[in-house]
């Protein structure tokens, strides 16, 4: 049991999380699973040669942003929001997201970052002489 002191005294059961509203701690259990969202990009090419990898999870977690790049180590803020800016290579970009909270839960999600293409487009035309 851990006690949660102000200017009330609550005991708060292993395995649950307190909030406290007003003098009054509400209890809820921990959840089984670890939230992970990773917000993709809508433009899905791009020619830029960083890209963005942010997104949602429990506050304090230690997010790993894996790819071609090689690994990036972010923690997440006390909204539980990540960001890492990271290198794009031409073409496809994959990248594994892993979330380990404060409890030890782990969550992974994997997707392509962005397609960079920084072929130049092709253009053909022709010419016409005349009077």
């Amino acid at each position: 049991d851990v006690a949660v002191m102000g200017t009330d005294v609550s005991r708060v059961p292993a395995g649950s999380r307190a909030v406290i509203r007003g003098r009054a701690a509400a209890l809820g259990p921990i959840p089984d699973d670890l939230l992970l969202t990773v917000a993709w990009p809508e433009d899905r090419r791009t020619r830029a040669d960083m890209g963005e990898v942010s997104g949602q999870t429990s506050p304090g977690a230690s997010v790993v942003v894996e790819g071609a790049f090689g690994r990036r180590v972010v923690t997440a803020d006390g909204e539980g929001t990540f960001r890492t800016r990271v290198p794009l290579g031409e073409g496809e970009n994959p990248v594994a997201v892993t979330a380990t909270d404060l409890f030890g839960e782990v969550a992974e999600v994997r997707g392509v970052l962005q397609t960079r293409d920084t072929s130049p487009p092709t253009i053909r035309g022709s010419v016409e002489y005349g009077p």
